[in-house]
C-alpha cells in the first residue's frame, strides 16, 4: 500500500485558520515518516529474530496510532469545533444596550416612512458603506418595523451577510474541504501503517 499526501490548494491566504492546518497536514507526515523509519530500521536489523522484528514492528505501530490519535483529538477535533463556532458567530446578534435599542426605534420609524425607492436606495447604501448602526437596527426588528416584507426582509439578511462575511466565509468553506481531505488522509495513513509487513515489499511515503 502506498501513503499519498493530499494536494495543497494554491494561493491560500496564510489566516491561523490555514497556519493550524499546515501544522496538522505536517502532523500526518511526520507520524507517517517516523513510522516508515522505525519499520526500515527493524527490517533491516539483522540481530532481530522474526519474532523480535514483529513485536518491534508492532510496537512502531502502536507509537504512530498514538500520535495520530492525538492529532485527531488535540488537531483536527478542536479546528472543526472552531470552524462551526466562527461560522455560527455571522448568524449570532448581540442584545443591543438601552440606548442603541433607542436609536434602532428611530431609524426603523424613519425606514418605515420611507418610500419604496428611497428605502431600497438607503439599504443598498447601508450595505455598500457596511453601516453597521443600521444594518444591526433592521436586522434587530421584524419586517413589519422596517417596512419591509417578509421577503423583502430575507433577501436583506442574506445581502448582510455576504457582504460582511461573504470572503470569510468563503475561506471558512476552503479550510473546512481541506479538514476533511486531512481527516481522510489520517485514515489513510492508519491504514497505511496497519498494512505493513515485513516479509512483504516496503514502500515508503511519498
Amino acid at each position: 500500500m502506498k501513503f499519498k499526501t493530499i494536494s495543497w490548494p494554491n494561493n491560500q491566504p496564510e489566516t491561523t485558520e490555514i497556519i493550524a492546518l499546515r501544522m496538522a497536514h505536517a502532523g500526518i507526515l511526520a507520524a507517517v515518516a517516523d513510522f516508515d523509519e522505525a519499520a526500515s530500521a527493524i527490517s533491516q536489523n539483522r540481530k532481530y529474530s522474526p519474532v523480535e522484528k514483529s513485536v518491534e514492528i508492532d510496537d512502531a505501530k502502536q507509537t504512530a496510532h498514538v500520535e495520530l490519535d492525538r492529532i485527531t483529538r488535540e488537531d483536527l477535533r478542536h479546528l472543526a469545533e472552531d470552524f462551526k463556532r466562527e461560522r455560527a458567530e455571522t448568524k449570532r446578534h448581540a442584545v443591543p444596550s438601552e440606548s442603541a435599542e433607542r436609536r434602532y426605534r428611530e431609524i426603523r420609524a424613519v425606514l418605515r416612512d420611507l418610500p419604496v425607492t428611497k428605502r431600497k436606495a438607503a439599504l443598498d447604501e447601508a450595505l455598500t458603506m457596511r453601516d453597521l448602526l443600521l444594518i444591526e437596527a433592521i436586522q434587530g426588528g421584524s419586517p413589519l418595523l422596517c417596512g419591509m416584507t417578509g421577503p423583502e426582509y430575507a433577501a436583506f439578511v442574506e445581502r448582510t451577510r455576504e457582504a460582511l462575511y461573504g470572503e470569510f466565509l468563503r475561506t471558512l468553506d476552503q479550510c473546512e474541504e481541506i479538514l476533511t481531505q486531512l481527516q481522510e488522509q489520517l485514515t489513510q495513513a492508519k491504514k497505511y501503517i496497519d498494512s505493513y509487513e515485513i516479509e512483504g515489499e516496503y514502500a515508503s511515503a511519498v
